[in-house]
């Protein structure tokens, strides 16, 4: 009789694990997540971790994929306007870009399919980057100074790279479909219309980095506002 009762009374708080507590394989959930992704943004996943690591240890390898807009435009170097969305220069861009990107590029690729959504990812990273290197061309001409084409105010390269720009972009695009929708700020209390989100949390970017103008970030935003309202009934 006692015995019955242990028993139903283990089976009861273990159900059957240790401790009581069921026992989670890391490797096989991991296994199961990255099985989750499809293979475009696997390959995103891969190219950014890829390209990081060697950048870290050999930083050349990093400026010569970037787009560093001296060198794209007076040394006709075009491939970086292609590799600089698959490079990430900075842990922090994995960590917040990367894995802030995943779930929404995992979903527009499952509903568009993996070719056209990578054509789609590919052709949005060249005409940001276009966007950009002509927004650090016209900030030259203004200024008459090459080094607004290689260094920023601040000191730091302006190279161009990561997840980021195409991540304002695609949002920019999910708000202009609904621009009058009602969307909040972080942890602020007012509640604002679609259309102006992307513009202000452009402007909480630049007011957390120092008032650094974050051009390439920009440059995501006018390309989204661009496509959804000159591009988006013309290209296929």
């Amino acid at each position: 009789m006692n015995s019955n009762i242990n028993t139903l009374n283990n089976n009861d708080l273990g159900n059957g694990y240790p401790n009581g507590m069921p026992q989670i394989d890391c490797k096989e959930k991991m296994k199961e997540i990255w099985n989750s992704f499809p293979l475009f943004v696997k390959f995103i996943i891969l190219s950014s971790f890829v390209l990081y690591f060697p950048n870290l240890f050999l930083p050349i390898t990093g400026f010569y994929l970037a787009n560093v807009p001296f060198y794209t435009i007076f040394r006709i170097q075009l491939w970086r306007l292609i590799t600089t969305t698959f490079l990430t220069t900075n842990f922090l861009n994995i960590l917040f870009g990367l894995f802030s990107w995943v779930r929404d590029g995992s979903s527009l690729e499952t509903s568009m399919g993996t070719i056209k959504y990578m054509f789609t990812f590919i052709m949005n990273g060249i005409m940001i980057q276009i966007i950009y290197t002509l927004l650090m061309f016209i900030l030259f001409l203004i200024l008459k100074n090459n080094a607004v084409l290689v260094m920023n105010a601040q000191g730091y390269n302006v190279e161009n790279s990561g997840l980021w720009p195409i991540m304002m972009a695609e949002m920019t695009l999910l708000c202009m479909a609904n621009p009058d929708s009602p969307m909040r700020l972080f942890f602020f209390p007012c509640v604002i219309k679609a259309k102006f989100y992307p513009f202000l949390l452009f402007g909480f970017f630049m007011l957390m980095s120092g008032f650094q103008i974050q051009f390439d970030v920009f440059a995501g935003i006018l390309y989204g506002v661009f496509y959804h309202f000159v591009l988006r009934n013309k290209v296929q």
